[in-house]
């Protein structure tokens, strides 16, 4: 009899959050202020992992020998040179991969000004946040009864 039970999990994520923050795009000073809702962009990039598998190329060098025989007169002598040589095999290695996942959105905020001045996005900034995700993780229990079995033998 099996069945599958949640257990909570968590982890520590770190999260690039980048924003364009909104400027006044005037150096108006009046006292007639005005205020408007203002749209801010706010972009969150978690790096996703994963396992790969990927061949990684495992090389030795071995030394290569090859000899003749050289008449000299009546008798024959060996000669021999020897050389480096490369020799390569392909072993497959699991690695741990990182793909960015970016997720932006659009962040309300009230800006006040003076009249007549405008807003204009600046230049990006960039956080690294560490935030803790919980999750469920399925995992099967199973419980083994045991069994008694009897069979009718007639003689």
């Amino acid at each position: 009899e099996c069945h599958i039970v949640n257990t909570a999990g968590a982890e520590n994520v770190t999260l690039t959050v980048c924003r364009k923050p909104l400027v006044k795009d005037c150096d108006l000073e009046s006292e007639d202020q005005t205020c408007s809702t203002q749209y801010e962009a706010e972009c969150v990039t978690r790096q996703h992992e994963h396992l790969v598998e990927e061949d990684m190329p495992k090389c030795e060098v071995v030394e290569e020998r090859k000899c003749k025989e050289v008449a000299t007169g009546y008798s024959a002598e060996e000669e021999c040179a020897t050389w480096p040589r490369t020799v390569c095999s392909l072993e497959r290695v699991t690695k741990k991969k990182y793909t960015p996942e970016t997720e932006c959105h659009k962040i309300p905020t009230v800006f006040c000004g003076p009249r007549g001045c405008g807003f204009r996005e600046g230049s990006e900034e960039c956080i690294d946040k560490v935030k803790t995700v919980v999750f469920d993780k399925p995992e099967e229990v199973c419980n083994l009864l045991q069994r008694v079995l009897t069979k009718l033998v007639t003689r």
